[in-house]
């Protein structure tokens, strides 16, 4: 796996094209839509206890704040269609990346788009690009993530795109005051 800063950089100038959408650093101007779905009880209600605003807006602030390859600190890319599908340039949703260990070369990776484009096969889309991404330029031996067990079209995705499920962890995840259990996957990359 590469070094932190090499890391830093690659997510900073990060760029990416499919077949129907763009993938870039989350920026300034996304700050408003990432809050908006922060505090948006559907999109949320299989991540995260959503906070008070205050809470939602400094997190997001954190999220924004220029990336140093930090382990431990989650980053934020933002997922768009490409022009030719809508000249909106707001986001659709994000990828997620945390570095869970640089010796180990282990990333955690997380996914969310809204509602609207739920179904479409944005999000199988979005996260293969992203992964193709990271296994190329970051170059870990393993990518993982957790999933709630009731949230299917997630850990459908995330099979569907060549983790394995590893753990089911009783009662792992607390949000909005219900205990969920959590399925803990792993995608061994190559080298």
């Amino acid at each position: 796996m590469i070094k932190p800063h090499q890391a830093a950089v690659l997510v900073h100038d990060v760029h990416l094209t499919s077949e129907r959408l763009f993938i870039r650093r989350s920026v300034q101007k996304d700050q408003s839509l990432m809050i908006r779905h922060e505090s948006n009880a559907e999109i949320m209600r299989f991540i995260l206890t959503i906070g008070s605003h205050q809470e939602t807006v400094a997190g997001v602030n954190e999220m924004l704040q220029r990336w140093h390859g930090d382990e431990g600190v989650w980053v934020s890319l933002s997922v768009l269609l490409r022009p030719e599908y809508n000249d909106a340039d707001e986001p659709i949703g994000f990828v997620f990346l945390n570095i869970v260990s640089y010796q180990k070369g282990i990333i955690e990776i997380g996914y969310r788009l809204h509602p609207d484009y739920h179904g479409s096969g944005y999000g199988v889309e979005a996260v293969k690009l992203f992964l193709q991404w990271l296994e190329a330029e970051l170059q870990p031996n393993q990518c993982v993530a957790y999933c709630v067990c009731d949230n299917l079209p997630s850990w459908h995705l995330l099979e569907k795109l060549g983790f394995s499920r590893q753990k089911h962890i009783l009662k792992g995840a607390e949000i909005d005051g219900t205990t969920y259990d959590e399925y803990f996957y792993v995608k061994l990359c190559d080298q």
